[in-house]
């Protein structure tokens, strides 16, 4: 890592442990400094949080105040700088680069796994993929302690492990509670694992595969941090867009909100180079 990137990330760190001990005094500093490293990337993004976090009748500064207070403060520092400094600032400039070196007009900078990888080539996909700027990884079962052994080495990716949750034993969740860096997103409701999370103050979703108002306020009143989706139609996702706008709950579309390079295999460049999308 580059020097200046260093110092832009301990700045960030030190921001936000400024946060934790005076959130109504520190937390619009955090957008402070993010627009100061942010090199003009992102601006309608770096807006909308930067109106959640100080605005208080923005219906997103709610789901702010609900993540300094109920996650656990080293997994929320952790996961806020993965992805805003690591996917989002660092990692768009190495995106970019790669785009004007290969002529795309695109580049994904979400890694999906959701075949069968042994330990060996699942870590080599992360270090390949982190190489051309790619910090997001989609993870499905199964949520192994040896996969989580392995991502100790990749502290400054963000993996969203995708589980119905049966596997998530005490174990399991020290070695999440120890990386910080792991989002947890349920494929089955479970009174029993969600009461886990919660007490252990884990980032932790739904994987949805209906959308309704009604429910997403009974998703919001039980804990959920967000809810994962895919849109099928350009109708459903204007009706998600509407609860996107009132509702303090993040709701992530797969379909609309990301570019995802799906199980490469060998060279991860190619891969992409290769892809339609």
């Amino acid at each position: 890592m580059e020097i200046a990137e260093t110092f832009k990330r301990y700045g960030f760190e030190k921001v936000l442990d400024l946060a934790y001990q005076d959130p109504e005094k520190y937390l619009p500093y955090i957008m402070h400094f993010v627009d100061s490293i942010s090199e003009d990337r992102f601006s309608s993004q770096r807006a909308l949080v930067r109106k959640a976090i100080e605005e208080k009748d923005h219906p997103y500064h709610i789901y702010v105040r609900h993540l300094f207070h109920d996650l656990d403060p080293e997994i929320a520092k952790k996961l806020v700088t993965n992805i805003m400094i690591y996917a989002g600032i660092f990692g768009s400039k190495t995106r970019n680069e790669m785009k004007e070196t290969y002529g795309r007009k695109r580049w994904p900078w979400v890694i999906g796994m959701s075949e069968d990888y042994d330990l060996e080539e699942m870590d080599d996909m992360i270090t390949q993929g982190e190489e051309v700027g790619i910090f997001i990884y989609l993870i499905e079962e199964p949520l192994t302690e040896e996969v989580l052994d392995m991502l100790k080495e990749h502290t400054h990716s963000t993996f969203v492990f995708f589980t119905d949750g049966d596997h998530l034993d005490s174990n399991r969740m020290s070695k999440i509670m120890k990386l910080r860096n792991i989002m947890i997103t349920l494929t089955k409701e479970k009174e029993e694992t969600m009461a886990l999370l919660k007490k252990k103050c884990v980032y932790f979703g739904l994987s949805s595969k209906t959308i309704d108002e009604d429910w997403f306020e009974d998703k919001m009143n039980e804990g959920y941090y967000y809810l994962w989706y895919k849109t099928k139609s350009p109708d459903e996702f204007a009706l998600l867009k509407t609860y996107r706008q009132k509702r303090p709950l993040l709701m992530v579309d797969e379909s609309k909100d990301m570019y995802i390079l799906e199980n490469p295999h060998g060279s991860v460049l190619e891969n992409i180079k290769n892809d339609r999308k």
